[in-house]
C-alpha cells in the first residue's frame, strides 16, 4: 500500500518515556549512521489533546550526513540545535504508524501530566 518493503530488520525495540518537565525536547538523533528506514508504532494514547505538543514526535528538516555533523548519532550541542528546523510534529495516537527515512534527525517532546509514552520502533532496510 505504501511502497515500503522490509528486507532486513536492523533493530526493533519498545521505548517508554516518562514525564519530564526539565526539557522542551530530547536530543535530536538518527538511529543508525547508515541508510535505513524507521517505523514508529504508537502503543498508547496520551491524556493531552492533539494540539498540545507533549509526547509528540518531531521530524527535522536536517538529515545525516548532510547536516555536516560528525558520525555520532545524537546532537546535544545547543549551538548546532539552534539551526535545526522542524519539518513535522506528530501527536501520538494509539495504533498509528509513522515511517520515515532513517537519515532524518528526529526526537520527541517528553509527555506531561503523569502520562507515559510507549512506542515500538523498527529500523530496517
Amino acid at each position: 500500500k505504501h511502497g515500503l518493503f522490509v528486507n532486513k530488520i536492523l533493530r526493533a525495540c519498545i521505548n517508554g518515556t516518562c514525564p519530564d518537565h526539565r526539557f522542551e525536547m530530547l536530543d535530536p538523533h538518527v538511529d543508525q549512521n547508515r541508510a535505513h528506514f524507521v517505523c514508529i508504532m504508537y502503543l498508547n494514547d496520551l491524556s493531552t489533546p492533539p494540539e498540545d505538543p507533549a509526547g509528540s514526535t518531531i521530524l527535522f528538516n536536517q538529515t545525516f550526513p548532510e547536516a555536516g555533523l560528525p558520525e555520532c548519532c545524537d546532537v546535544a550541542d545547543p549551538e548546532v540545535m539552534k539551526n535545526f528546523t522542524i519539518a513535522h510534529e506528530i501527536h501520538p495516537q494509539k495504533g498509528t504508524i509513522l515511517c520515515f527515512g532513517g537519515n532524518t534527525y528526529h526526537t520527541i517532546r517528553p509527555p506531561k501530566n503523569g502520562d507515559y509514552r510507549f512506542v515500538a520502533v523498527f529500523n530496517f532496510v
